[in-house]
């Protein structure tokens, strides 16, 4: 009984010592964060994606491709540092020229998924689920308008994907 209350005990300060730094502490070391928005737009092409391995390759394919990347980097005070505060996550739509109208719980051969690279539980490429809030719909042979009420991932734009482009934004944030 003694073995499992030291055992016990070990457990709980391995668990207080991986903790994060509390948000006091954290004002004290990050200054600001950049909130980086990268969306690459691919014309004729796929997703290939490992959900185990936590990679996706784009090839060549007869689909429309839209990787979002988000990334969240700290901009640390001078002198100061954090581990694990960098975090990005991906969406990844391949959108099947047959497809008119994508959502998460239609029918389609489209596909929808989130990455999350972060110390976070939601860690990995997942489809997203049914009750999220995205609609994405065809509305030229090679135009997509997005409605997105993804809690991380509000959007609302048409696309063209007549050729492959990339854009980008920044945002400072406090």
């Amino acid at each position: 009984m003694k073995n499992l209350r030291t055992i016990y005990i070990a457990v709980l300060f391995v668990f207080a010592s991986c903790s994060q730094l509390p948000q006091n502490d954290l004002n004290e070391v990050v200054d600001h964060y950049e909130i980086i928005k990268t969306f690459n737009i691919y014309h004729n092409k796929k997703l290939i994606v490992d959900t185990v391995g936590n990679t996706f390759k784009i090839n060549e394919g007869n689909n429309d491709v839209l990787e979002v990347k988000i990334e969240n980097k700290p901009v640390f005070k001078p002198g100061k540092s954090a581990d694990d505060l960098y975090s990005y996550r991906n969406f990844l739509f391949e959108l099947n020229p047959l497809d008119s109208l994508i959502n998460t719980t239609s029918v389609s051969k489209s596909k929808l998924y989130r990455q999350v690279i972060a110390m976070s539980p939601s860690h990995g490429i997942r489809t997203l689920k049914k009750d999220e809030k995205i609609e994405i719909s065809r509305i030229h042979l090679d135009k997509w308008k997005f409605k997105s009420q993804l809690y991380d991932f509000e959007f609302n734009a048409e696309l063209s994907f007549a050729t492959d482009q990339m854009l980008q934004d920044k945002i400072i944030k406090n």
